[in-house]
């Protein structure tokens, strides 16, 4: 039978599955786009092939995008798709490229097919390191994911997690942003949404709704932290959703129809263990009606660990008590707490593993930052500075490794590490 697909799920092997790639660069840019621009630009990720050497002229047709996005056609859509497109071409996106910051536009050609709602575009060539022939440091996921949103922020908080899902392996993950990084990242005017409670249901609880009714990630958990009395921080916790939650549920139903014959038959799973352990047919038949399936199968596997364990020497006899007391009920019981324990200490193990990539990684990206500050200095500043720092080396091998590292001695070895800490320590960057 089939079964009606719920919303946010997609595993639909009639559709094709489309792929959206981007760089992680581009995903963390600063830029504000609308939803149908943002719809736009997926219509073109879906053209271009990642494995191509350079952008083309693409032609996109406003209807496609209109069935493909599930909206209503109109002229009024015609007039906004229009107007999304042109804008596109001088709409700014700047991002950090290690020590520079880029600055480009999203489109660099657009041309219209009056009357026909057909138009010929092509991406801004410098975007080609962020698209194509991407090999690492790169986000991945379904159109699907994103098809349904409403909002173009849904659609930066969305990627700005699922560049964080590697670091769950499958479970939860989570990433916490400042106020300000979530204000930059979505490029939010100064004077607009000021007072955290609007920013929070105007932008953040609508976002992630959208998310958990409509991608493949559901957020779990959201923390708001502050400093002082203030909301400073923000951490998000989200799991992928469970791909297999169709079939399961197309399953289920056809199991509840069957069952549904199958009320007063013999529950033949329960018979067949306590034939296996002993007990004649027709007993087997009585006790399986008298206690039911659960209760018999719990019972069976509690007497079958307790004669591996050595404390049961005959296990009829010593079932027989099991079902009237019910004893499989309290062990299932402690079975279960016991596994939900190991799989406690897995996921804070996880958590915890977590928590230290992250803490790494912006320690890097700090580090990254004090150096990008240092080299815009003047060479006498740093020359200063270069001077300060290996008075505090007081000679011995680190000294020593320091003069022989060249012109640049802060980006060699150990120093990149040491050299930005002793700036910030001091408070000279």
């Amino acid at each position: 039978m089939q079964s009606e697909p719920q919303k946010g799920l997609f595993m639909s092997s009639s559709k094709e599955i489309q792929i959206i790639k981007k760089d992680n660069r581009l995903i963390e840019a600063k830029y504000k786009l609308s939803i149908h621009q943002q719809r736009v630009l997926y219509t073109l990720l879906d053209i271009i092939h990642t494995t191509d050497e350079d952008f083309k002229h693409y032609k996109i047709n406003i209807g496609d995008i209109a069935r493909k996005f599930e909206l209503e056609t109109s002229q009024y859509l015609y007039s906004q798709m229009q107007e999304a497109i042109s804008d596109l071409v001088t709409k700014k996106i700047t991002f950090n490229d290690g020590d520079d910051t880029v600055v480009m536009a999203w489109l660099s050609y657009a041309r219209y097919r009056k009357g026909q709602g057909n138009v010929e575009i092509s991406f801004h060539k410098d975007l080609k390191p962020y698209l194509l022939q991407l090999k690492s440091h790169f986000t991945q996921y379904q159109l699907s994911a994103v098809a349904q949103f409403k909002s173009s922020y849904s659609v930066r908080f969305y990627e700005l997690l699922k560049m964080y899902e590697y670091l769950g392996k499958g479970g939860q993950f989570y990433r916490e942003f400042t106020i300000k990084e979530l204000r930059d990242y979505m490029q939010i005017e100064k004077g607009i949404y000021e007072n955290f409670k609007d920013f929070r249901i105007r932008v953040i609880e609508p976002s992630l709704k959208e998310i958990t009714n409509f991608s493949d990630i559901k957020i779990v958990q959201v923390d708001y932290m502050k400093t002082g009395r203030a909301v400073s921080d923000v951490r998000i916790t989200a799991e992928p959703k469970n791909q297999m939650m169709l079939d399961i549920r197309e399953e289920q139903m056809e199991l509840e129809l069957a069952n549904e014959g199958e009320k007063n038959k013999e529950p033949s799973e329960a018979i067949q263990a306590l034939v296996a352990l002993g007990v004649s047919e027709d007993t087997a038949k009585k006790w399986a009606r008298k206690f039911g399936k659960g209760r018999v199968l719990q019972n069976v596997a509690y007497t079958l660990a307790m004669k591996e364990a050595g404390q049961v020497k005959n296990p009829i006899l010593y079932l027989s008590k099991a079902l009237e007391e019910d004893y499989g009920k309290g062990w299932e019981a402690q079975k279960n707490k016991q596994k939900e324990a190991v799989q406690k200490a897995k996921i804070e193990a996880k958590t915890k593993e977590q928590e230290d990539e992250q803490r790494l990684e912006r320690g890097r990206k700090e580090r990254e930052e004090i150096l990008a500050k240092f080299s815009a200095l003047s060479d006498t500043e740093k020359e200063a500075l270069r001077d300060m720092y290996a008075k505090t080396l007081k000679g011995g091998v680190m000294f020593e490794n320091w003069k022989k590292a060249g012109n640049e001695p802060e980006r060699k070895g150990l120093f990149l590490a040491a050299f930005p800490i002793y700036l910030k320590q001091n408070g000279l960057i």
